[in-house]
């Protein structure tokens, strides 16, 4: 190799260098942040009930979700993409109900139904975030996420009146999303994601349990597992993060 072109090489290894340095969005470069949501969620499910030869019952269960906050921590992958977990829906609440009838002239007090409510709901989630905007400098970054989720609900009911047994709620669910997101970075170390994850499909598993003396364990216990594709569950998300 001549020495013309050993200078020609020098020369376009230091543009090579230059050009990739500066083909890299200076607002993805960091390691790991840490992230507060809110999600709002409205849910549509249906349940078909045969009732005779002529006729179904149908029952419709909606509900809207306007406050679900949730923390998650980011980390960065290979190519300026991320992983993130996120924890939510903690709540654990206990609850009494008490009926009792009270006599007007003695003031005695018989209980006659109520009980104590012991409920407690959790979530995680995965998600491996693929970032678009990657080569070129913008505070506006579009990504795609692909997640997994897992979430648990159980409520335990204890009767005050000796007609009435111990009941147990408990629901175990895993969901799959794919989640289109922007991200805008709005300061060195601040930026905010709006999400929708979109649920591709969902697993449950329902437990009920009664402890009615009357039956054997396996009657005290009912296990019910349903899988929907494409369930009706429509969410929206957004979130601020702080580089760390």
């Amino acid at each position: 190799m001549t020495p013309t072109m050993k200078k020609y090489c020098f020369l376009f290894l230091i543009l090579l260098i230059c050009a990739s340095s500066q083909a890299q969005n200076s607002f993805l470069d960091y390691r790991m942040a840490i992230k507060a949501y809110n999600q709002i969620t409205y849910e549509e499910q249906l349940e078909n009930y045969a009732g005779s030869d002529t006729s179904t019952t149908r029952e419709t269960y909606r509900s809207l979700r306007t406050i679900q906050p949730g923390i998650a921590f980011q980390w960065k992958s290979g190519r300026n993409n991320f992983h993130e977990i996120e924890i939510g829906n903690l709540s654990l609440r206990n609850r009494r109900t008490q009926t009792e009838i009270v006599q007007n002239q003695s003031g005695s007090s018989e209980v006659v139904g109520g009980q104590d409510m012991r409920e407690a709901s959790f979530a995680l989630r995965y998600e491996f975030i693929l970032n678009f905007n990657t080569k070129k400098e913008g505070k506006l970054v579009p990504s795609l996420g692909f997640g997994a989720g897992t979430y648990y609900f159980s409520n335990k009911r204890e009767p005050h009146v000796a007609s009435s047994f111990p009941v147990t709620d408990k629901l175990y669910g895993v969901q799959l999303f794919l989640t289109p997101r922007v991200s805008y970075y709005f300061s060195p170390n601040w930026f905010l994601d709006v999400n929708i994850p979109l649920c591709l499909s969902q697993f449950e598993t329902y437990v009920f349990e009664v402890k009615n003396p009357a039956f054997t364990p396996t009657q005290q216990k009912n296990t019910d597992n349903t899988f929907t594709g494409f369930p009706k569950i429509f969410s929206g998300r957004i979130g601020i993060g702080l580089k760390i």
